[in-house]
């Protein structure tokens, strides 16, 4: 619980472990298991890499991004919900929350500095 209650920076896997937390409360619940799915931290470095490949082929038919298309047609399938974090960067060293809600179209950005989402994170989702 240092980790988590001081004034310490977690790392990614302490991110993924509290997102499984919130996975394991959700599968619990029929009713939330029906409209959220969780991913790791590891989704946005993945989309960011999908994103680098625009103008090609490679994120419809890269084995690399099978994964990420299934979550997107699931997420659309069953317009549901999928919370999720996101490192900020090196330069930056912060976590943020990310909300992409399917049912809604719309992306529910988490700051506790309050700073805006940044143009990049905005693109890659």
């Amino acid at each position: 619980m240092w980790y988590y209650l001081g004034p310490h920076f977690t790392t990614r896997s302490q991110q993924n472990d509290l997102l499984e937390i919130l996975h394991n409360c959700i599968i619990t619940d029929p009713g939330l298991v029906q409209r959220l799915h969780v991913e790791g931290v590891a989704l946005t470095a993945a989309l960011k890499g999908a994103v680098a490949t625009r103008g090609t082929d490679v994120y419809h038919r890269g084995q690399q991004f099978v994964w990420i298309r299934a979550i997107g047609d699931d997420l659309m399938k069953w317009e549901q919900a999928l919370p999720t974090m996101a490192y900020l960067g090196d330069d930056n060293n912060h976590w943020v929350g990310n909300v992409i809600n399917a049912q809604d179209k719309v992306i529910y950005y988490g700051d506790s500095l309050e700073s805006p989402i940044p143009p990049d994170l905005l693109e890659t989702y």
